[in-house]
């Protein structure tokens, strides 16, 4: 019996010993993730790099020059059910 004990008791430590590696790693992310939130506002306030230097797009985030503006017309929408409005056609009074 005593290595079927022994073999319970070291499932126990190792959900002990992982639960608190998760609980470090959980730690660190968050102080991870303010470190580098304080480095891009950083770059972003610093006269000669901001947000449209290449340094800026070297840290993963899209330079403002590079942005689009996210208006979009496409052609033969459906307004209502049945109907649709082309680019071209011009509302009724």
């Amino acid at each position: 019996m005593q290595p079927t004990l022994d073999s319970h008791a070291q499932v126990v430590t190792l959900r002990d010993q992982l639960r608190q590696a998760r609980d470090t790693r959980r730690l660190s992310c968050l102080t991870s993730n303010a470190t580098t939130k304080l480095v891009v506002n950083a770059v972003k306030g610093d006269p000669e790099d901001g947000e449209d230097s290449p340094f800026y797009a070297a840290l993963g985030y899209v330079q403002s020059s590079a942005q689009k503006s996210g208006l979009t017309r496409k052609a033969g929408q459906t307004a209502e059910a049945g109907q649709t409005v082309s680019s071209t056609s011009t509302a009724s009074k």
